[in-house]
């Protein structure tokens, strides 16, 4: 064998033993960044090609190692030797090429080593020790409940949510879930840590909306509904889908004017009607409501959604109901390469779950964020470390990541 033969061979076992380690460990690869081939430019309304790296090969194979995301990875806990699969595969195709594997797997090397690395200061963020690179005999622990910075307090789903793996035909459709990967919101708190529900899809004009489920404000129903009184209550002629706001403010409302508001997204218009969303689970007896799923319908008649809402909590029963104060939107073609970068966790709830996320008691937006991804099969980034500290550490992880794909 030749000297380069050999240089190859010890080259590709080294891989092997980083590949067979992020496996027995996910959370070594929980961190890693991928090039995406296309992005979409929100100036232009269209997907733009990724001008190609030197390493398109490589890029392929840590896509295989991130779950098949092209960015943010996916590790998922019942697949097994995921990582070590996409390293023989590389060899394999590098042979059959034809090209010099020692530079490409010395690629390889750098990349896995870089998300280990950041998994690795995340320990020492979270278990506060004083050298972040003192060994990875603890890298496990990234994966155990510790005491955070955020704490949340595991509420498990009462039913699992079905993920839609990023390589695979993304097929969106209304009642979906979308859980924001715990490093592509780092920089849009409305999203972070974020559950949103799929509200609309229309394939016509290339449209898609929903609502973000888990971000409680401080205001009341009755505080929004008094917020601009020149265009709302002071004009009773502005009519709902039922009736004016006034009435419905001192009628069948009114036993739910101190009900939180939630944010349902960052697109917030002026008129009461188009900005205010209200998902319920009396759909069959609401005239006018539109089903989202089995368990979930939006709108219709809110005097009579809010008087069976009522009823149910007078019979200790849950309330069943929730307000929404603005919504997300999307062209379906930009949040299609955001669900293959990874931003997003594409999952298909079952009934019981899906009730759960749009009007189940959670402690903190990061308990539901929690639980769903946990539900969703995706414990790893579920316990990913998040915190005062960690944000720090990963935005300029993140950042630097950017400057290198630019």
């Amino acid at each position: 064998m030749s000297a380069t033969g050999i240089l190859e061979r010890a080259m590709f076992r080294r891989l092997m033993r980083l590949g067979r380690s992020a496996d027995r460990q996910p959370e070594r690869v929980a961190g890693l960044l991928g090039r995406p081939p296309r992005l979409y430019n929100p100036e232009e309304q269209r997907a733009v090609v990724v001008p190609s790296s030197d390493w398109p090969f490589v890029d392929d194979a840590l896509r295989q190692a991130s779950g098949g995301s092209t960015e943010y990875a996916q590790p998922a806990c019942h697949e097994t030797n995921v990582v070590a699969r996409a390293l023989r595969r590389h060899r394999s195709l590098i042979e059959v090429m034809g090209l010099s594997y020692l530079p490409q797997a010395a690629q390889l090397q750098e990349r896995l080593e870089t998300a280990r690395a950041l998994a690795l200061r995340l320990v020492a963020v979270k278990l506060k020790w004083t050298d972040p690179w003192m060994s990875d005999i603890a890298l496990h622990e990234v994966a155990k409940p510790q005491e955070t910075e955020t704490p949340h307090t595991r509420t498990p789903m009462c039913g699992r949510l079905a993920r839609v793996r990023p390589d695979a035909p993304q097929t969106l459709r209304v009642g979906d879930v979308l859980i924001t990967h715990p490093m592509s919101g780092l920089f849009q708190p409305l999203f972070d840590q974020a559950v949103l529900l799929v509200l609309r899809v229309h394939a016509e004009t290339d449209t898609a909306q929903g609502v973000v489920l888990n971000k409680e404000t401080d205001m009341t129903l009755s505080q929004l509904l008094v917020e601009k009184p020149t265009q709302l209550l002071a004009r009773p002629a502005i009519k709902t889908a039922t009736d004016n706001w006034n009435k419905l403010a001192f009628g069948s409302l009114e036993p739910l004017l101190e009900e939180h508001v939630f944010q349902g997204g960052p697109v917030v218009h002026q008129s009461l009607d188009d900005n205010l969303l209200c998902l319920h689970g009396h759909g069959e007896i609401v005239p006018g409501a539109i089903e989202i799923a089995p368990s979930v319908s939006l709108g219709g008649d809110l005097g009579t959604a809010a008087a069976h809402a009522h009823a149910s909590r007078l019979h200790g029963k849950p309330l069943g109901l929730r307000f929404f104060q603005g919504f997300a939107a999307w062209s379906i073609s930009q949040l299609e390469i955001e669900l293959e970068r990874g931003i997003w966790i594409h999952a298909k709830p079952c009934p019981e779950a899906l009730r759960q996320l749009c009007f189940g008691d959670m402690d903190s937006p990061g308990q539901s964020w929690q639980a769903a991804l946990h539900a969703s099969g995706l414990p790893v980034l579920a316990e990913f470390p998040r915190g005062k500290s960690a944000d720090t550490v990963l935005q300029a992880y993140i950042e630097a990541h950017q400057r290198a794909r630019a």
